[in-house]
């Protein structure tokens, strides 16, 4: 309800969130073929890899509608 002005609006907070995960999951899938020593471990990069599948997920979760964009009739 855009016109409530109690409804606070998350609309920016829901972006931000939305950038920083996409920016987890590049990092924690991007191949760097050059790594100086501390290569991770095949382990170590599945964890990575399940790790950006799960913020994948929660992408997916914040591109849903939030429960305060949809109006809903109280019955008042």
């Amino acid at each position: 309800m855009p016109d409530d002005p109690i409804a606070p609006d998350f609309t920016e907070t829901r972006n931000r969130a939305k950038f920083h995960l996409e920016e987890a999951a590049r990092v924690l899938t991007a191949k760097y073929p050059l790594w100086a020593g501390n290569k991770p471990t095949p382990i170590q990069r599945g964890v990575m890899r399940r790790a950006a599948r799960y913020t994948n997920k929660a992408i997916k979760q914040l591109d849903l509608p939030a429960a305060n964009d949809t109006p809903t009739d109280t019955g008042r």
